[in-house]
C-alpha cells in the first residue's frame, strides 16, 4: 500500500484563510467601486481641448493614486496567497508587505494632498486658511509616513 499525501490545508491554514476573506472581500468592493471612477474621472480630465496646470496636476494625481491602488490590491492578494501557501516566514512575504504598506500610505497622502489643494483654491489669499491647511498637510504626512518607516524597519529586520 502507498501512503497519499493530503493536499489539504491545515487547521492554521484555514483560520487564516477565513479570517482574510472578510476584510479582502470588504477591499475588493471598494475597489471595484474606485476603479470605474477613477478610470471615468481620468477620461474626463482628458476631454479638454486646452490643457491647464491645474487640471494636467489633477491628471496626473488621479493616475498615480489609481496606479498605487492596483499595486496594493495587487499586494494584499500576493500576501494572502504566501500566507496560506507557505509554513515559514519568507522574504519575499516581507518584500510584498513593505510594498503594500508603502502603496497605503502614499496613497494616503495624496488624496489628502488633493482636498487640501482644492481648499487652497477655494480661499485665495486667505492666510489664515492657508496656515491651516499647511499644518493639515504637515499632519498628513506625519500621520502617513511615521508608521510606515516604523515598520519598514520592522519588516525589513525580518529579512
Amino acid at each position: 500500500m502507498s501512503s497519499r499525501q493530503s493536499n489539504s490545508l491545515s487547521d492554521n491554514q484555514l483560520l487564516e484563510l477565513q479570517l482574510a476573506i472578510l476584510p479582502n472581500a470588504i477591499g475588493s468592493l471598494a475597489f471595484g467601486i474606485y476603479l470605474p471612477l477613477a478610470l471615468l474621472a481620468i477620461y474626463i480630465l482628458m476631454q479638454e481641448d486646452q490643457w491647464s496646470k491645474p487640471r494636467l496636476a489633477l491628471l496626473l494625481f488621479t493616475s498615480v493614486m489609481l496606479l498605487l491602488a492596483v499595486l496594493n490590491v495587487i499586494a494584499i492578494i500576493s500576501i494572502g496567497v504566501i500566507n496560506v501557501n507557505l509554513h515559514y516566514p519568507d522574504p519575499m512575504l516581507h518584500s510584498v508587505q513593505a510594498i503594500q504598506l508603502f502603496t497605503s500610505r502614499f496613497t494616503y497622502i495624496l488624496s489628502d494632498g488633493i482636498v487640501i489643494w482644492r481648499a487652497w483654491v477655494f480661499y485665495p489669499g486667505q492666510w489664515t486658511a492657508r496656515i491651516i491647511l499647511i499644518l493639515s498637510i504637515l499632519g498628513a504626512c506625519e500621520h502617513g509616513m511615521t508608521p510606515s518607516f516604523c515598520a519598514k524597519k520592522w519588516i525589513f529586520t525580518k529579512l
